[in-house]
């Protein structure tokens, strides 16, 4: 067993995935509880619809901010396929 928990990869991997899954669940409650029970959010930081008790929705800051990260990533590999 190597000394660093967070020394293998897939460990690693899988913590980021579990954060990541605990975010999109708890997303609409840190919406209402932003936002306020009876009040929408701003459309940039949610936009979102409800179907049958299931909230479903993206944050446009969010897409954008990783459009962004992603060009940088591109441009630092120099526009090149791999």
């Amino acid at each position: 067993m190597p000394d660093d928990i967070l020394s293998t990869p897939f460990t690693l991997l899988g913590i980021i995935l579990v954060i990541v899954g605990v975010l999109l669940i708890a997303t609409p409650y840190i919406v209402k509880l932003i936002a306020g029970e009876g009040r929408e959010p701003h459309p940039l930081l949610f936009i979102g619809f409800k179907m049958d008790g299931m909230t479903v929705g993206t944050s446009p800051i969010l897409i954008i901010a990783l459009v962004v990260i992603y060009l940088v990533l591109l441009m630092m590999r120099g526009w090149t396929a791999a």
